[in-house]
């Protein structure tokens, strides 16, 4: 099984919970387009120029969005840069598993599912810290955060046993 499944599913839930819990049973439409994000990245010269990456297609989608800075748009932005960058988590995951020898693979799934568990906790408390209207834009802006970080990490990591 592969260490990213229980990760997608959990990232999938908190933002379905919190989509819910910030529209009311409305559904927020919003303009996202990932590949902004990705050609930030293609034309980053080094780690900082592909940290400052994260968060630039959930902004251009909360401008393009017409909607803009309200908390249930913010919330559907940033969640679809979360699960775009969810994807990339999971595939430097498995290109690491692949590789792994001996008991790497088991130690691998071991550290995912602490950070899961880390970073669902960790977003938690700190959308306690904000209101009931605005507490799922930053859970959700913590998730986006910490899951873009680890998938730089990963795919740093990566780049560098080529």
């Amino acid at each position: 099984m592969s260490p990213a499944r229980p990760a997608t599913a959990l990232l999938a839930l908190a933002l379905a919970a919190w989509a819910g819990a910030a529209q009311a049973g409305e559904r927020v439409r919003v303009i996202f387009d990932g590949g902004i994000t990705g050609r930030c990245l293609e034309a980053a010269q080094d780690a900082a120029g592909r940290r400052a990456c994260i968060g630039a297609a959930a902004e251009a989608c909360m401008i393009d969005s017409r909607r803009g800075s309200t908390p249930p748009v913010m919330t559907a932005c940033m969640g679809r840069e979360a699960e775009w960058w969810q994807g990339r988590l999971d595939a430097a995951r498995a290109a690491l598993a692949e590789r792994a020898p001996g008991d790497g693979r088991a130690r691998l799934e071991a550290m995912s599912r602490a950070f899961d568990g880390w970073r669902a906790a960790n977003c938690r408390f700190e959308a306690a810290g904000f209101d009931a209207r605005t507490a799922p834009a930053a859970e959700t802006s913590c998730w986006l955060r910490m899951t873009a970080e680890e998938a730089l990490r990963l795919e740093g990591r990566l780049a560098r046993r080529r």
